[in-house]
């Protein structure tokens, strides 16, 4: 039996994020959505930060069985200590 385990995400992972994504449209996320996703998993993937008000970025899957399951992150904004929840979503 394999244990559940929380991985830092890589871009192997990111066809089964947008997986995750759409199994939850559109009763959780609007179609018109995905576009910010793939816009924050591309500033994963290139090591960029997605958004220009933050000074780091954070982001994980859940793995079951060696299957993503779910994923999410959280981004802290640039000169401040507040930090934000961002793409928290589990396969439906």
């Amino acid at each position: 039996m394999f244990p559940v385990e929380i991985k830092q995400y890589s871009k192997e992972h990111n066809r089964s994020c947008i997986r995750i994504f759409e199994s939850n449209t559109p009763r959780y996320f609007a179609e018109d959505e995905q576009e910010g996703l793939e816009l924050w998993l591309s500033g994963r993937d290139s090591g960029h930060l997605a958004y220009k008000n933050t000074e780091a970025e954070f982001f994980y899957v859940l793995e079951d069985k060696g299957l993503v399951v779910a994923c999410g992150g959280y981004y802290i904004i640039r000169g401040s200590q507040v930090a934000n929840l961002v793409w928290g979503m589990v396969q439906c």
